[in-house]
C-alpha cells in the first residue's frame, strides 16, 4: 500500500433540532475530515469530538495530526499492518483522531479489494442493520420500534407524558438515558411509574455508579442497565461488565478509539455476556457510514442507536431513506462516503 497524500479538513455543521442532556445542549457539531490519497483511491475518515465525552479537544487533535504526518510514510510502500501499527502509536492519547484516521486508511484498502469495510472485518456481517432513534421534539418514533429518551431534566410527569404520546401513536419500546442524573431513590420512583412501558433498559442511571449501588438497583428494580458515558470517565469500568449486573455496553465507535480497540471490547462485552448497541457521537456522514459497518460487523439484529436524520436533514452521498429503520450495506464497496 502506498499513500500519496494524507491531510485533515476542519468541519462545522448545524444540529437541526438542538439535543439535549441533563448536562449539556448540542447545537452544532465540530471537528475535522480526514483525506487519504492513493493512486487513484480516495479514503476518508471523521475525526469526532464529543463535549462531555470526549477527552481531546479539536485544538489538541490539531497537534497530534501534525506531528502524526510529520512522520506519515507518504509515497513509499508498506503494508497494512504496520501503517496501522505507526497510526496506532502516534495517536496513543487521541481516541478520536485515531478512529479517523484508521477509517480512511481502510476506507482505501477496501476499495482496492473491492469489499466493503464490514465484510472485511466480518464474512457473516448483518445485513441489513437495524436502527433506533432518538426524542428530540419530532416525530421520528413513528418510523421506528425503539427510541432513546433523554431523562432527568424534565419532571418525571413530562417525561412520563411524553412516553403516552409516543405509546399512543403505536406501542414502542423504550431506552430510558439519565445521562448520570438519578439517584438510587429516584430509579426505584422511575421504576413504579413506568411498569405499564416496555422499558428495554436504563442507561447510565448514576453519577456514582458502584457495585454496591447496582446491587440495589437490581434488588429493588427490573430495570437492565445500560453504561456509556462510564467507559470515558471511568478507569475502572471494566469491573461493572465483569459483575453480570450490566447488561448493555453502549459505544460510540468514533471516539471510542480504532478498530483494534473496537473489536477488543466487543470480545470482552462477548465473554461477560454484556450487549453491545452502537450510539451516535452527532458525527456527520463520514463518521456515520464508518459506525453502520462496525454495526454490520456485529452480526446482531439489535437496534442501534444509529439514526443520522434525527440530527441532520442532508441526503446528499446518502443511499438509504430520511425514514429508513433499517439499512443495507451489501453494495457497498470500501467506507462508501465521500466528502
Amino acid at each position: 500500500m502506498v499513500i500519496d497524500y494524507i491531510d485533515i479538513i476542519p468541519y462545522e455543521k448545524k444540529i437541526f433540532s438542538q439535543l439535549r442532556n441533563s448536562k449539556h445542549i448540542y447545537t452544532s457539531k465540530k471537528g475535522f475530515y480526514v483525506k487519504l490519497i492513493s493512486g487513484n483511491y480516495n479514503g476518508f475518515g471523521e475525526v469526532s469530538i464529543l463535549e462531555g465525552f470526549s477527552k481531546e479537544s479539536l485544538k489538541e487533535v490539531s497537534w497530534a495530526f501534525e506531528v502524526l504526518r510529520l512522520g506519515f510514510p507518504l509515497k513509499e510502500k508498506i503494508d497494512l499492518d504496520e501503517l496501522l501499527d505507526y497510526i496506532y502509536i502516534q495517536t496513543e492519547n487521541f481516541s478520536s483522531l485515531r478512529f479517523g484516521v484508521e477509517t480512511a486508511i481502510y476506507d482505501i484498502y477496501c476499495q482496492i479489494k473491492k469489499s466493503s469495510i464490514s465484510s472485511y472485518f466480518s464474512k457473516k456481517n448483518h445485513n441489513p442493520i437495524f436502527l433506533s432513534t432518538i426524542y428530540n421534539n419530532n416525530n421520528r418514533y413513528q418510523n421506528f420500534d425503539t427510541i432513546k429518551l433523554k431523562i432527568g431534566f424534565n419532571s418525571l410527569d413530562e417525561d412520563i407524558k411524553i412516553m403516552r404520546k409516543i405509546n399512543s401513536y403505536k406501542k414502542m419500546k423504550f431506552r430510558l438515558d439519565a445521562n448520570q442524573a438519578l439517584s438510587v431513590d429516584d430509579i426505584i420512583k422511575i421504576e413504579k411509574a413506568t411498569k405499564d412501558f416496555d422499558i428495554e433498559y436504563l442507561e447510565e442511571p448514576l453519577s456514582d455508579l458502584t457495585i454496591e449501588n447496582l446491587r440495589i438497583i437490581k434488588k429493588n428494580t427490573n430495570f437492565k442497565i445500560a453504561i456509556d458515558e462510564t467507559i470515558y470517565t471511568d478507569k475502572n469500568w471494566k469491573e461493572f461488565l465483569s459483575t453480570g449486573m450490566i447488561n448493555y455496553l453502549i459505544i460510540k465507535p468514533s471516539i471510542f478509539g480504532g478498530f483494534k480497540d473496537f473489536f477488543e471490547i466487543v470480545n470482552f462485552a462477548n465473554n461477560n455476556k454484556v450487549e453491545i448497541i452502537l450510539s451516535s457521537s452527532i458525527e456527520t456522514r463520514i463518521g456515520h457510514f464508518a459506525c453502520l459497518h462496525l454495526a454490520s460487523s456485529l452480526n446482531s439484529k439489535t437496534r442501534h442507536g444509529l439514526d443520522y436524520f434525527a440530527f441532520y436533514t442532508d441526503s446528499e452521498n446518502i443511499f438509504f431513506n430520511q425514514n429508513d429503520c433499517k439499512i443495507k450495506l451489501d453494495k457497498i464497496i470500501g467506507l462508501g462516503a465521500k466528502l
